[in-house]
C-alpha cells in the first residue's frame, strides 16, 4: 500500500543519496567540497522524483531486467530534460549544462549519465526499495509519522528559502542585463570615433571637463585657450587631444583655429566675448 509517509521518505532518502553522489563526483573533479544542488540542504530533489517515479511506475517490469533498464533510462531522461527546461524558464538560467561533454542532447542530457540512471533503476528496484521497506517496517508507525512531519517541514522551509534566493538572483541578473543594454545603447548613441571636436576655453574648468568627456567617447578634441602653457598641460591629461592655442579676442583667431583644426564635426563655444546689451542693439561689427 502506498502511503504519503513511504512516498516522502523514499523521495527524501534518494534525494540525499543523489546529493552525496554528486558531491563525491565534484570532489573528485574539483578536489574540493561543493554543495551541489538547487536547495540549501543536502538533497537533490531530481534524484528523489526519479526514484519515486521508477518505483511506482516501473515495478511492473520487475521480472524483466532489460525492459526495466531501458524504461528507467527513458523515464529518467524525460524527468531530467523537463526539469532543465522548467528551471531555465522560471529562473532564466541553466542549473546544469552538458554542452562541453560528448554525447549530449541540447546540453540538457548526457548519454553516459542516462546509462548510469538505467543501472540506478535496477539497483533501486532490486536492492534499495526492498531494503527501504524492510527498515521502514521495523520503525513504529508513530515514529514514522514524526520523522516524516519533521523532514517535510524542513524540506518545505528549505525549498521556500531557496526559491526566494533564486528569484532574487534572477531579478538581479535581469537588472544587470537591462543596465548593460542601456549602457550599450548609450555608448552607441554617443559613438564619436572619427569625429573632430573644438571646445573653446577648454584648458580648464567646464570646458576641460567637456573635452575630456568627448575624448572618452572617441572624438579627437582640440583644446583651446589663450595661454599656451595651460593648453599644453590640458592636452597631456586628455588622450586623443590636440592643441589649438588662440586668443578669441583677436580678429584673426577664427582663421588661426581653422588652420589648426580644419573642418570639424562638433563645435562647443564654452568661451566667447559677451556684449552686455540688448540683442537688437548689437552692431554688425560686434556681431562679426
Amino acid at each position: 500500500m502506498i502511503t504519503f509517509n513511504k512516498l516522502f521518505l523514499l523521495f527524501i532518502s534518494c534525494s540525499f543519496i543523489g546529493w552525496i553522489l554528486e558531491c563525491l563526483l565534484l570532489l573528485y573533479q574539483e578536489k574540493r567540497l561543493i554543495n551541489r544542488g538547487f536547495l540549501t540542504g543536502p538533497v537533490i530533489p531530481l534524484y528523489g522524483f526519479g526514484a519515486v517515479s521508477i518505483v511506482y511506475l516501473l515495478s511492473t517490469f520487475k521480472d524483466n531486467p532489460i525492459m526495466l533498464f531501458f524504461t528507467a533510462t527513458i523515464l529518467s531522461a524525460a524527468i531530467e530534460y523537463l526539469t532543465s527546461v522548467i528551471l531555465e524558464k522560471v529562473f532564466n538560467t541553466r542549473w546544469w549544462d552538458y554542452s562541453n561533454e560528448k554525447y549530449n542532447i541540447n546540453g540538457r542530457l548526457n548519454i553516459v549519465t542516462l546509462v548510469a540512471f538505467g543501472f540506478f533503476g535496477l539497483i533501486l528496484i532490486y536492492v534499495y526499495d526492498p531494503l527501504f521497506n524492510k527498515v521502514l517496517s521495523l520503525i513504529p508507525e508513530n515514529i514514522v509519522y514524526i520523522i516524516t512531519f519533521v523532514l517535510f517541514i524542513i524540506f518545505l522551509i528549505d525549498s521556500s528559502l531557496s526559491l526566494m534566493v533564486a528569484y532574487n538572483l534572477k531579478k538581479e541578473s535581469m537588472n544587470k542585463k537591462e543596465d548593460l543594454r542601456k549602457t550599450d545603447s548609450t555608448e552607441k548613441m554617443f559613438e564619436l570615433k572619427g569625429k573632430k571636436a573644438l571646445i573653446t576655453g577648454s584648458s580648464q574648468g567646464i570646458g576641460f571637463a567637456i573635452a575630456k568627456c568627448l575624448a572618452e567617447f572617441g572624438a579627437t578634441v582640440y583644446i583651446n585657450g589663450s595661454n599656451g602653457e595651460k593648453v599644453s598641460a590640458a592636452v597631456k591629461k586628455i588622450s586623443n587631444s590636440k592643441e589649438a592655442v588662440c586668443d578669441l579676442s583677436k580678429a584673426d583667431c577664427a582663421n588661426t583655429l581653422y588652420e589648426k583644426t580644419g573642418d570639424i564635426d562638433i563645435l562647443i563655444l564654452n568661451a566667447s566675448i559677451q556684449y552686455r546689451t540688448a540683442w537688437d542693439q548689437i552692431s554688425e561689427e560686434e556681431m562679426e
